[in-house]
C-alpha cells in the first residue's frame, strides 16, 4: 500500500513523500491529499525517493496537481525519481513542463 508523509519546509513550501506504486489504486488513495496540496498556499515538493513504479494515472495526478496549481502562481517539483518512473517522466516529456531533479533539494 502506498504510503504519504508531509513535511513543511518552511513557509512556503510544503514536501510530500510518498512512499510505493503510484499507480491508479494509489491515486484513488491519494486524491484527498492531492487535493489538499492542490488547495494549499504552499510550493510543493513530491519526493519520488520511494516510488518504484508510476503509471499513467499517476502522471496524470502530477499534471492536474501542476495545472491547478499554476492557476495560482505556485511551483511544483518532483524530486528524487529514479528507475522507471524518472524514465517515463522524462519519456512523456513531464520534465519539459515541471522541474525534475533527482536530488533532494
Amino acid at each position: 500500500m502506498t504510503k504519504v508523509q508531509k513535511q513543511q519546509l518552511n513557509n512556503l513550501e510544503l514536501r510530500m513523500c510518498i512512499s510505493g506504486d503510484l499507480d491508479a489504486a494509489a491515486i484513488e488513495y491519494l486524491r484527498a491529499d492531492f487535493d489538499l496540496l492542490a488547495k494549499s498556499s504552499c510550493d510543493i515538493q513530491l519526493d519520488f525517493s520511494y516510488v518504484p513504479f508510476l503509471d499513467s494515472s499517476g502522471i496524470g495526478a502530477v499534471v492536474f496537481l501542476f495545472k491547478r496549481m499554476r492557476i495560482d502562481n505556485r511551483n511544483l517539483k518532483i524530486i528524487g525519481a529514479q528507475g522507471q518512473p524518472l524514465k517515463l517522466l522524462r519519456h512523456l516529456r513531464v520534465d519539459r513542463t515541471i522541474d525534475i531533479n533527482a536530488s533532494l533539494t
